[in-house]
């Protein structure tokens, strides 16, 4: 199975119902065409990790990719904005990859 494209939902100013899918255990990646976007994981199960990828290198000649910690059980983490020069790739997609698994996580992206 390959990574899977997550739809962006728009925040709009009378709110919205946010819609949770699961996490592919090859990751997720979703269009960040102006980083006004973020992410928000629910967990059920043990602590994860969700990674995002920072394919470009700093003028420094290193990339800054950012793990984020999902806590056991009650996990519910919102983290954003993703700035599309650090965080996108040629196609300007962040790409997330699970590294402890995909097991009781799901996910949503929001654009605002």
């Amino acid at each position: 199975m390959a990574a899977s494209l997550i739809t962006p939902q728009q925040l709009v100013p009378e709110g919205i119902t946010i819609s949770f899918e699961a996490c592919n255990v090859d990751g997720n990646f979703f269009l960040n065409s102006n980083g006004r976007y973020y992410i928000i994981v629910l967990n059920t199960g043990t602590q994860k990790t969700v990674h995002v990828a920072s394919p470009i290198e700093c003028s420094q000649g290193y990339t800054h990719p950012l793990d984020i910690t999902i806590p056991a059980t009650t996990g519910n983490i919102s983290s954003g904005v993703f700035e599309t020069g650090r965080f996108n790739d040629s196609n300007n997609y962040v790409q997330l990859t699970y590294p402890g698994g995909i097991t009781g996580l799901t996910i949503a992206v929001i654009k605002f």
